[in-house]
């Protein structure tokens, strides 16, 4: 609970800070920076977690000063804390940015007066079909993504007979390399399409990714050799990678700068709510009560990847004219403001 608490309140603040820091054209690449550590820090885990397993499997504990006897999963989580710990002292190098887009606020330091929750939920209302699009389509993205970082691993060892010290390394390196490079390459991906004038380029990307993974997601679990479905899988985690910055992104282009944090925080409830609570929990349900066979996680794997990429292509191509209505609209709402001044 105490590490959701500290999660929760983090990117919200990170994305509306870092659109205030950034020029609009640099928006989308600068939250895919950001958003590349997520990557860079779960394949660490794995990796670091695959070798710990595989080094203190053996032993039925560990016994530490003060905590006591401790056992081989809870000194996986204490090694990947420790960076957190280090770093955590960089935050107060962080100045507060300028505040753009808010007429008489562009002063550093100028305080600026929050917004009811009610105005923003009454703003999303007048936008609520972009933001159905958006947050639901890129929820089954994210649903993809947490149950294939929970599942695909063990998929390997219960299907292809790897050990979990040879799954963390391959896996953990792959979604270091491979997705961080889909984050970034989302991001710049997003800037090009901007240049060459497309307003919706942030919900593109997402949409171009989405449609490229359907086919990569699907060949990786069905092939037969361990080796194969690897370098199948590859590709398939840099297009999954890819909409991860510019999906917080276009909330962030979309909405009014003070109303950007409270979006951004119904964006990320949303997006956990469908990704990381439910993606992980149905294909587990779809192994244990409909296939019943643990090796079969496989086809769980398939049939949840192939549903969720298929309501994402369709809901983020929706998607595209609604987001670039709602451009218009907070246009005009900002003119209205600042007439109101």
């Amino acid at each position: 609970v105490g590490v959701g608490v500290g999660e929760a309140s983090l990117s919200p603040s990170a994305y509306s800070l870092i659109t205030d820091y950034f020029r609009p054209q640099r928006l989308a690449f600068a939250i895919s920076v950001y958003g590349a550590g997520i990557y860079i820090g779960s394949g660490i885990a794995f990796v670091f977690g695959g070798t710990i397993i595989s080094i203190a499997g053996t032993g039925e504990g560990f016994e530490l000063p003060i905590i006591g006897m401790i056992e081989t999963w809870q000194v996986v989580f204490l090694v990947i804390s420790i960076p957190g710990l280090l770093f955590a002292s960089a935050l107060y190098t962080i100045r507060e940015p300028i505040r753009r887009g808010i007429a008489g606020a562009k002063t550093t330091g100028k305080a600026v007066q929050g917004v009811p929750m009610r105005e923003v939920l009454t703003y999303i209302g007048a936008n609520w079909k972009t933001f159905a699009c958006h947050t639901v389509g890129f929820s089954f993205l994210s649903f993809i993504g947490y149950g294939s970082a929970s599942w695909v691993p063990t998929f390997y060892v219960r299907v292809h007979e790897w050990t979990w010290a040879q799954t963390g390394l391959r896996y953990g390196l792959a979604v270091i390399i491979f997705g961080t490079a889909g984050i970034l390459f989302g991001g710049w991906l997003a800037g090009k399409l901007a240049q060459r004038g497309y307003k919706d380029s942030k919900m593109r990307t997402g949409m171009i990714a989405a449609i490229i993974h359907l086919p990569l997601g699907t060949a990786f679990v069905l092939v037969p050799e361990g080796w194969m479905a690897y370098l199948i899988m590859l590709p398939t985690t840099f297009f999954l990678a890819m909409p991860f910055g510019v999906a917080p992104a276009a909330i962030q282009e979309m909405m009014p700068n003070s109303m950007r944090g409270q979006a951004s925080a119904l964006y990320l409830f949303i997006v956990n709510l469908i990704g990381l609570a439910m993606g992980p929990l149905v294909i587990a349900w779809f192994t244990e009560d409909v296939f019943k066979d643990d090796k079969m996680v496989w086809a769980s794997l398939l049939v949840t990847g192939i549903g969720a990429g298929v309501i994402s292509i369709v809901l983020l191509s929706l998607g595209l004219k609604h987001f670039r209505n709602s451009l218009d609209h907070r246009d005009q709402w900002h003119a209205s403001a600042a007439a109101a001044e």
